[in-house]
């Protein structure tokens, strides 16, 4: 039995890169193995939040959202994308510079609101993590680095629409069946 790898090791980036490129040109192996992945969690004891987007190169779009201070039961949202508006998050991906950048963010006070930026595919996985709430951002002086911004906002504008749109259907299901 050989100890060779299989393989050669291969920077994530670039793979991801490679990935990126392909879902933005509409060639894509494999789409629903490549996903963005918007986090945002933490928050002292009682007030704990956890928002968690997850968009595939297919489309499928998962919202999940969970806050202590709101004591609602957990949200979990899920719709399909059209084709061009995964082209689109992943051109802003492409666009942003982010898998250019190599600080991936650490070292945050304990019970920070913590977001974290995730590409993956099935054989790479690059993570960038950053103050979510800009009053943390301020007292730590650590400001996201302007990818993260760019795509932050993206990916909360996002989350916002299948948060609504799976809202929409559900309430639409409802109405169906009370009409019956």
């Amino acid at each position: 039995m050989s100890a060779e790898p299989t393989r050669p090791f291969q920077n994530a980036r670039e793979v991801l890169k490679t990935h990126v490129a392909r879902i933005v040109e509409g060639i894509a192996g494999q789409p629903e193995k490549t996903a963005v992945t918007y986090r945002v969690s933490g928050g002292p004891p009682g007030k704990r939040l956890l928002t968690t987007l997850r968009v595939s190169a297919a489309g499928v779009a998962i919202h999940e959202h969970s806050d202590e201070m709101d004591g609602k039961r957990s949200m979990h949202s899920r719709t399909t994308l059209s084709e061009n508006e995964v082209k689109s998050l992943f051109r802003q991906v492409e666009d942003s510079g982010l898998l250019e950048q190599v600080d991936t963010g650490k070292g945050f006070l304990p019970d920070s609101v913590i977001g974290s930026i995730i590409i993956e595919s099935p054989d790479a996985r690059v993570a960038y993590h950053f103050l979510a709430e800009e009053h943390q951002q301020k007292s730590q002086q650590k400001e996201p680095t302007p990818p993260v911004q760019r795509l932050k906002a993206t990916l909360e504008n996002l989350s916002e629409k299948v948060r609504k749109q799976s809202v929409g259907k559900k309430a639409s299901q409802k109405n169906k069946k009370q009409r019956r």
